[in-house]
């Protein structure tokens, strides 16, 4: 998955280096291990980032968890509330 233009168009505007797209790997939920790393990649591009709302937080948490991970919030709309 790839973050939003915004996210380097602002980076422009202030004078920030251009760095490259980030892919935000995903988790599935089978190998729990991976869960450390995965939060803290998700949790630095995505999570703290205080150019996306709640609910774009949510759309990227949803397309980057597959399978049993999915199931696990796959009822949840797309809300303010239910990101946090």
């Amino acid at each position: 998955m790839t973050l939003p233009l915004n996210s380097t168009v602002s980076s422009v505007l202030t004078n920030q280096p251009r760095l490259p797209k980030l892919t935000l790997e995903s988790f599935s939920g089978k190998d729990i291990s991976s869960f450390p790393s995965f939060w803290a990649r998700f949790k630095s591009a995505v999570h703290e980032n205080s150019s996306l709302n709640d609910v774009d937080k949510s759309s990227y948490l949803k397309s980057v968890v597959p399978s049993d991970a999915e199931l696990a919030i796959r009822g949840l709309t797309l809300t303010s509330k239910n990101y946090a």
